[in-house]
């Protein structure tokens, strides 16, 4: 798949589009990538597969720091958290630098709900 600089540009701001949740954008993380991916999905392949990359990573997030809270009442969701925000983090940053070089990118531990349509 041929992919233009301009869609790798773009890409790799969906990818830090994740971390918007940081600066004060409640469930920023999902929304803005989400908005972004709506927007311009239909135009590329590429935008279409790494924005439902990008989504499944910030829904797996979600889902982590949902269950770490939960287990914060047992003073093991303290520990769960931080790894989890710095898994965030470090994850989102290599994803949008690799992105940027050219390079594909998988989120580990990423459950992939939103597929590609049949």
């Amino acid at each position: 798949m041929e992919v233009t600089e301009r869609e790798r540009t773009y890409v790799t701001w969906m990818h830090l589009a994740g971390l918007s949740s940081y600066i004060g954008i409640p469930l920023g993380h999902v929304l803005v990538p989400l908005v972004m991916w709506i927007m311009k999905h239909r135009e590329s392949a590429y935008i279409d597969q790494q924005g439902r990359e990008v989504l499944n990573f910030q829904l797996s997030i979600t889902f982590y720091l949902i269950f770490s809270y939960i287990l914060i009442f047992i003073l093991i969701g303290f520990i769960f958290v931080g790894l989890v925000v710095g898994l965030h983090i470090i994850a989102t940053i290599m994803a949008a630098v690799k992105i940027y070089h050219g390079q594909n990118f998988r989120y580990p531990v990423t459950f992939r709900v939103i597929r590609p349509a049949t």
